[in-house]
């Protein structure tokens, strides 16, 4: 009897991985689009608005969800502090300290620092023209994410069942 609850165990844990894993998947696509729709947002503000950075990052935050809220939020807290720091500097600070438990991949992560420091030195127009090609990127990554998604989600979810019920049979 307790080999049996055992068994049920691993299965169950196997199949909770493979779902978990499919879970991560689509909550990168959900903060890919948000990463998006946040850098649409501050290409406006650099274009149009009159703010500063980190004014302009604090109205973006407000207006954004977790984990970017807070990570746009504490980015223009420590640009507000003048402690010296390039914008680059906090930035990319700023996404190892407050983007740990985000479903980003490296890539991802690596090609936000990237944007990041083409922001805040440069003028207006290179600004914009660094954001456009970041969105365009982002779009990019998204468009081959959405195409494999589905297909993605049913293999990790099916191997997590599968592998469960191999080491199932193998603990028999």
């Amino acid at each position: 009897m307790l080999k049996m609850i055992g068994i049920l165990c691993v299965c169950l844990s196997c199949a909770g991985m493979g779902f978990l894993k499919s879970f991560q998947l689509s909550r990168r696509m959900k903060e890919l689009k948000q990463l998006h729709r946040i850098f649409l947002l501050l290409k406006g503000k650099i274009e149009f608005g009159g703010e500063t950075l980190p004014e302009s990052l604090v109205d973006i935050g407000e207006k954004t969800n977790e984990p970017f809220a807070n990570f746009l939020m504490k980015a223009a807290q420590k640009l507000n502090s003048y402690s010296g720091n390039t914008f680059a500097h906090v930035f990319t600070a700023c996404i190892d300290e407050e983007l740990k438990g985000c479903c980003m991949t490296q890539e991802d992560k690596k090609e936000l620092r990237e944007a990041g420091e083409m922001l805040g030195y440069l003028d207006k127009s290179m600004q914009i023209q660094a954001i456009e090609t970041y969105l365009k990127s982002l779009e990019l990554t998204m468009q081959d994410l959405h195409d494999v998604l589905p297909e993605q989600k049913k293999l990790y979810q099916s191997l997590g069942i599968m592998g469960g019920l191999l080491l199932g049979i193998l603990l028999i």
